[in-house]
């Protein structure tokens, strides 16, 4: 989307399952981003189905992306007054777990000091919007990140 941290974070999360826990085991947590878009994050530990996967909304299309599967969906092709979703215009299955593949790329770029398939920067960024949304649930307030300072303070 062009741009690298939230404006701002709000979460509210409840521990319902792992009681020794000191976090809770679900959250939601809502980032506004520059350019007129949020990301919402809706996590459970009490749910196993398809792994909850991300989604992107947009106002042309959704995609659709778990370990499973990729889905896209074409906003156009959705027929008016059908309450059901379309068939996908794009449908990739999954041909395994990329999880062990992508461990096996870090440690071989440790052994071999190539880079990695997946740019630090963008895994500091993702992790730093994760920060952001954990400050708003630790101070229970919507949260504004600083660019210049590096800092998160509750928002006014």
């Amino acid at each position: 989307m062009g741009v690298d941290t939230p404006l701002t974070a709000m979460a509210t999360g409840r521990n319902y399952l792992m009681k020794t826990w000191e976090w809770p085991d679900a959250v939601t947590a809502t980032l506004e981003y520059p350019k007129d878009f949020m990301v919402t994050h809706t996590g459970t530990y009490g749910s196993s189905i398809d792994d909850g996967g991300l989604e992107f909304r947009g106002d042309q299309g959704t995609l659709k992306i778990d370990r499973e599967r990729l889905l896209v969906f074409n906003e156009a092709s959705k027929k008016p007054g059908s309450p059901f979703t379309p068939e996908p215009e794009m449908q990739v299955r999954s041909l395994g777990d990329g999880s062990v593949s992508h461990l096996r790329n870090w440690l071989d770029c440790i052994r071999s000091r190539k880079a990695p398939n997946a740019p630090m920067r963008v895994g500091h960024l993702a992790v730093r919007a994760a920060h952001i949304a954990n400050a708003a649930l630790g101070l229970g307030a919507r949260v504004r990140f600083d660019e210049r300072t590096g800092s998160v303070e509750k928002a006014s």
